[in-house]
């Protein structure tokens, strides 16, 4: 049975697009380690929103790793347990930096 994560927390420093970058080819390299997790991870202002969506001891591993990360606090999760399918299946893991604000 497929397993979801959806929690959000604070940056402890505001995460510039270099460090966002750093941060998806650190998970392109776990990915190699471990499996490839689908994710989606949203930075906004200090926010992150992240789902994650797998089977549930891969979740798991991931999860507690990531509650270990010291460059977040006040993590709440929002939804901790199995799902109807793989959402994210199909889902390639990419960086779009944020777009201009229209002037």
């Amino acid at each position: 049975m497929d397993y979801c994560v959806v929690y959000v927390s604070t940056s402890i420093e505001l995460l510039l697009e270099i460090e966002l970058a750093t941060l998806l080819l650190q998970s392109r390299r776990d990915d190699a380690c471990f499996g490839i997790i689908p994710a989606t991870l949203l930075c906004l202002s200090g926010r992150i929103i992240q789902i994650l969506d797998e089977e549930k001891e891969a979740i798991n591993a991931l999860f507690n790793r990531i509650k270990k990360e010291r460059r977040h606090t006040n993590m709440n999760t929002f939804f901790h347990g199995p799902t109807d399918s793989n959402s994210l299946a199909h889902f390639n893991r990419q960086f779009i930096p944020r777009l201009p604000r229209p002037t």
